[in-house]
């Protein structure tokens, strides 16, 4: 569920690919982090252990993009859905290993 919802965000011509344009339109003008974190919120994708600056920089598209993280086709270069699922699958894998420990977890008790 989440990822086909996150697809959907970025692909805003709905064409069923993901266009580099469209990832810098999404973070410039339709606050695509906090939408990442809203929609992992929303499918209960996110687990227990809440919002991290790790988590934020896994689920950072235009990051993994621009450095290779994501994988992409064609010329110039799209991504499909399921290199996108493939994506969000290790940024979850990750998160989820990090699930036990507080690395990255912010203390708000100060």
């Amino acid at each position: 569920m989440f990822v086909q919802k996150a697809f959907n965000f970025f692909d805003l011509n709905s064409d069923g690919m993901i266009e580099m344009h469209e990832v810098e339109e999404a973070y410039l003008h339709k606050r695509a982090g906090s939408e990442m974190v809203r929609l992992l919120y929303e499918t209960e994708t996110l687990g227990s252990k809440g919002v991290t600056w790790e988590l934020l920089e896994n689920f950072d598209l235009n990051h993994a993009w621009k450095s290779g993280l994501l994988e992409t086709t064609g010329t110039p270069p799209v991504v499909m859905p399921a290199q996108f699922k493939s994506w969000a699958a290790k940024a979850l894998e990750t998160h989820y290993k990090r699930a036990d420990s507080m690395e990255g977890s912010q203390d708000m008790m100060e």
